[in-house]
């Protein structure tokens, strides 16, 4: 569990050791860098999250304890999906979007949130085209 004023700090380090790791392994990874949030805490400003990056299951086994990793397993089935684009602050209505729709619908989410982080903040400056894909994995 890591404070919201650490988030930017917490995935600049993760990512890097994460990619760095991937290729240590010699896996490719099969998506953008991505965050899977367990817990979001609005009051105390603190979230539970895994930084790291989609692979296959075969390349899940020989990365597992690669330097230090291990890896995490989102079963398969339905999600809903927003393609957002925006800086980082901004993404909490396309969240709040998420929620107000998994009630409509009379869905329910499983365990994780998930965002990809489709464009690379230090490869494009202007944060209006930066684009992060939220997933629901939904029952």
């Amino acid at each position: 569990t890591i404070p919201w004023s650490d988030m930017e700090k917490f995935f600049g380090n993760s990512f890097g050791k994460v990619f760095g790791a991937l290729g240590q392994a010699g896996v490719q990874p099969q998506g953008a860098p991505t965050a899977l949030y367990f817990m979001w805490d609005e009051e105390n400003k603190r979230a539970d999250v895994l930084a790291g990056a989609a692979v296959s299951d075969a390349d899940a086994a020989k990365f597992t304890g690669t330097a230090g990793m291990s890896t995490y397993a989102v079963a398969p089935g339905n999600a809903y999906v927003i393609d957002y684009f925006g800086g980082y602050a901004g993404s909490g209505a396309a969240h709040m979007a998420m929620d107000k729709k998994i009630k409509r619908d009379g869905a329910s989410m499983r365990e994780v949130a998930i965002e990809e982080y489709i464009t690379d903040p230090g490869q494009e400056p202007d944060s209006s085209k930066w684009h992060t894909r939220i997933v629901y994995p939904i029952q």
